[in-house]
């Protein structure tokens, strides 16, 4: 997963505003940042726990840790999985319980 992917999934998509409010950083900082997927260890840290995201994903995602080092022996499923749409999520599910969501 790269950066922008987990910030979008981690925010639901939401506006720079939308995550400077959500998340406790100042606006001027997170427009900046998100411009350039410049996000330090500390930003990518409080907007993961601002939106019950996991923080050690998004740490991966920004390269200030490994898989190894975030202690993901499944790392790869673990990273699809948090990519993942809620929507696709339920699909799965269903598919996997052998019923049909329309």
């Amino acid at each position: 997963m790269d950066k922008t992917q987990w910030l979008n999934n981690a925010t639901h998509n939401a506006s720079a505003e939308g995550i400077s409010e959500t998340a406790k950083i100042p606006r001027a900082t997170v427009f900046r940042r998100k411009r350039d997927m410049s996000f330090t260890a500390e930003e990518v840290i409080a907007i993961a726990r601002a939106y019950h995201a996991n923080p050690l994903t998004g740490l991966v995602a920004f390269g200030y840790l490994t898989e190894q080092e975030a202690g993901m022996a499944a790392g790869r499923e673990r990273l699809t999985l948090d990519a993942a749409g809620d929507e696709t999520l339920l699909e799965e599910l269903a598919r996997r319980l052998g019923h049909r969501i329309n």
